[in-house]
């Protein structure tokens, strides 16, 4: 799957021997058996410590003088330099012939154990009597030293640096020469033995030599000017979230240092204002080379956010100007952090024969250029539902895992995968690549869950919303019972004598207050249409007379069940001998208004 949208020459890490390696947390190194036949017909090296590194370019034209064909070839440095390796690296051929060359660490037997040997395996064997050039390159951080230690603000940097006259290697060696290139010409001193040793410039050269046996050393030193700034970050994060939402976000921490010479004596903010006697190795800002379409950028410390920084686009990228809030002089610290977006389609690609394969192409390294790495670590955050996730380096690290972080809406987790590597220079700002499976009903999960969760909500409200938690009916609520009752109040009620015959079966309790509310409910309505038949004849008949003191006794007994019906029935029981009034006066009016009145009560005597 990962051969479908590989489009860079970049080698596929192995990943499962990474897994294991994390896991034991060392990886044995493989032993392998030196080859004494070959022989360095002519070395050219070429030692650059015009900044903050050494880099070393070797140009060797090698030939096999053995009888056996070999496959290999070995490199050793010094066990304590190769601590500070940041990378090593080897070629064959020149121009679109060019192509690398596998290099791995390994233990050889019979060799002294003071040196780390280092293969590099060719593509094809070299034959007996024959020769090969090839080109190795490597690059050591911190073998740099300040020389004196500490200066004062108007003083100049000077650098101390101790290599090797010759190319240190377990095969004898016809001719060799080595130059070393210094800042400037401003060089204190050198090592001037074995000659022939001559300065020229700011370079050093050293040889031709001949006829150099294995593993000779001669001591370079050299002491010179360099006024760079050390930038060192003792440690950085660096998280780039992946969004399908439109958004890759990059944040960045660092912990920052100027491992020059140290500052001593008083220190003037005036002679810094005004660019008198200032240390040119003292750094004052840091310009960043980002993506053209990046955006939403930010630069901020552990105070707040820094506003002495300068954001500008251009055509081919954006360029951030960023001005810490003091000048970092050597052996200073400072702690900050920057980020931005950029489009997803700036670094994600999808694959056009699966489009559920995604591919994150983004550069490993920070976009400081000159700026030495101690520890570095890369965290790639995927959005949750990435599946089937294969790694691609263009270069080993030191440690690789998983982890899983979680956010908001995040129900199993987002994968993250985790990069650590250890003496980071500017080679490293190469492009890697993770592959991942992302379909696109994992894209709607969280707006799935965002309108479930506002759904369940807005039913608990109205669920919540319905449940009345009051003992009694609110006074506003009686009003509006009135009036609706009375708006809709029947004009004609059919006759009945009002008779309570039906009741006198009827057994009430103190328990039973709900049976005596119907029953008064019932007999209200019956009393209430002999009163109207009564206002025709003039009188109530006998059965609507003996009926009121059985209802206003029901009443009574209502009132001492539920106390708090006594007001209540009260005001029915004697609207109920007003009606009767009324129908002796043979007031229709005046009974059709007691009448409207009583079955207000009544309505809400039935909703209680």
């Amino acid at each position: 799957r990962y051969s479908i949208v590989s489009k860079h020459k970049m080698k596929l890490i192995r990943l499962f021997s990474l897994v294991l390696a994390t896991r034991f947390c060392f990886a044995a190194l493989p032993q392998v058996t030196f080859y004494d036949g070959l022989k360095n017909h002519e070395v050219n090296r070429s030692v650059d410590i015009s900044s903050q590194t050494e880099t070393v370019t070797i140009k060797v034209n090698v030939s096999n003088i053995g009888s056996e064909e070999a496959m290999s070839y070995i490199v050793a440095f010094p066990v304590q330099k190769s601590e500070h390796l940041a990378y090593i690296k080897a070629t064959r051929g020149t121009g679109s012939k060019k192509a690398d060359l596998d290099v791995d660490r390994v233990v050889i037997d019979g060799l002294s154990t003071e040196n780390a040997y280092y293969r590099i395996s060719w593509d094809t064997p070299l034959k007996a009597r024959k020769w090969r050039k090839f080109q190795i390159k490597v690059e050591f951080t911190h073998v740099l030293h300040p020389l004196p230690a500490e200066i004062t603000q108007s003083q100049t940097q000077l650098m101390k640096y101790e290599g090797s006259v010759y190319f240190n290697s377990p095969y004898a060696t016809k001719k060799q020469q080595t130059e070393f290139k210094a800042f400037s010409s401003a060089i204190e001193s050198y090592t001037r033995h074995p000659k022939p040793i001559a300065k020229k410039g700011s370079k050093i050269l050293a040889g031709p030599y001949v006829n150099i046996k294995p593993f000779t050393y001669s001591l370079m030193g050299i002491h010179y000017e360099n006024t760079n700034p050390f930038i060192t970050a003792t440690n950085v994060v660096r998280e780039i979230e992946v969004s399908h939402w439109g958004r890759v976000s990059i944040a960045e921490r660092y912990d920052m240092l100027n491992s020059g010479a140290r500052l001593t004596g008083p220190y003037s903010m005036l002679d810094q204002k005004q660019k008198r006697n200032i240390q040119k190795a003292a750094f004052r800002d840091l310009v960043v080379t980002l993506p053209k379409t990046a955006e939403n950028v930010y630069f901020r410390d552990r105070i707040g956010n820094i506003s002495s920084s300068n954001f500008r686009k251009t055509r081919k990228f954006s360029s951030l100007e960023l001005r810490p809030r003091f000048t970092l002089y050597g052996g200073w610290k400072n702690d900050f952090e920057f980020g931005y977006q950029v489009p997803s389609d700036e670094f994600v690609s999808v694959n056009q024969k699966d489009k559920t394969f995604h591919k994150l192409s983004a550069p490993f390294s920070i976009p400081f250029p000159n700026a030495v790495i101690d520890n570095l670590t890369v965290k790639v955050i995927l959005p949750e539902g990435a599946t089937d996730i294969e790694v691609s380096l263009p270069f080993e690290v030191d440690s690789y895992t998983m982890e899983t972080l979680f956010s908001y809406l995040d129900t199993t987790g987002r994968p993250v995968v985790v990069f650590n590597k250890k003496n980071v220079v500017d080679f490293h700002r190469q492009h890697f690549e993770v592959v991942y499976n992302f379909t696109w009903l994992a894209i709607l999960r969280e707006p799935f869950f965002l309108f479930t969760g506002f759904f369940i909500a807005f039913l608990v409200f109205i669920g919540l919303s319905r449940v009345s938690l009051e003992l009694s009916v609110p006074g506003d609520e009686v009003k509006d019972i009135v009036l609706k009752s009375q708006e809709n109040t029947v004009a004609n009620v059919e006759s009945d004598d009002g008779s309570f015959d039906e009741y006198r079966h009827m057994i009430v309790t103190d328990s039973d207050a709900l049976a005596v509310a119907k029953s008064i409910v019932d007999s209200c309505d019956r009393f209430t249409s002999s009163c109207e038949d009564g206002v025709k004849r003039g009188s109530l008949s006998k059965k609507a007379e003996k009926s009121l003191p059985k209802l206003s006794e029901m009443l009574r007994q209502l009132s001492v069940i539920e106390s708090s019906t006594k007001d209540f029935c009260s005001h029915l029981e004697s609207i109920a001998h007003e009606m009767r009034g009324m129908v002796a006066k043979k007031n229709r009016n005046g009974l059709r208004k007691l009448a409207i009145d009583f079955n207000a009560m009544m309505n809400i005597l039935k909703s209680s």
